[in-house]
């Protein structure tokens, strides 16, 4: 864990022992407020977005962790009250918290391959600043240059 504070490791080690990120903030930063429970969530959530934060709990998380966690939370039962379309309550499965905890643990672990991004360059040549008029055309330019290159791709 290097390059985290003593803060930022106390809450590493508190989250990865409880998976709340509210507790782990409360334990390791000093919040002095009435709202104290809302104030450590937003610090907690807050720290899950940085990168380094989420390194050193991936770090920390052996694999087996992950796949416990994956089978706990599928054979979890816990029951929401829902409004079917005719007014009424019903009780399902909280599949919603299954799938934002699953797909939680797998970003942390690092197990999603690699966003794909592909990037274009086009060259087009502008002599002065073009008016309203000239800089359509030249985005229909770019849109067709688009369009052959795109079809000549398909085609491959």
């Amino acid at each position: 864990m290097k390059r985290l504070t003593k803060k930022e490791k106390g809450f590493v080690k508190d989250f990865v022992k409880t998976d709340n990120a509210t507790f782990a903030a409360i334990n390791n930063y000093d919040i002095q407020s009435d709202d104290m429970e809302n104030v450590a969530g937003v610090i907690g959530s807050e720290l899950l977005r940085k990168p380094k934060i989420l390194k050193a709990i991936a770090d920390m998380l052996p694999d087996e962790l992950l796949g416990e966690r994956h089978l706990e939370l599928i054979n979890k039962r816990e029951i929401v009250k829902m409004f079917n379309g005719e007014g009424q309550i019903i009780d399902q499965p909280d599949t919603q918290a299954v799938s934002k905890g699953l797909d939680m643990a797998y970003k942390i672990k690092g197990s999603y391959a690699p966003e794909k991004s592909e990037t274009k360059t086009f060259n087009v040549n502008v002599n002065s600043t073009p008016n309203a008029n000239e800089l359509r055309e030249l985005a229909m330019k770019v849109r067709e240059q688009i369009r052959k290159n795109y079809i000549n791709e398909e085609n491959i």
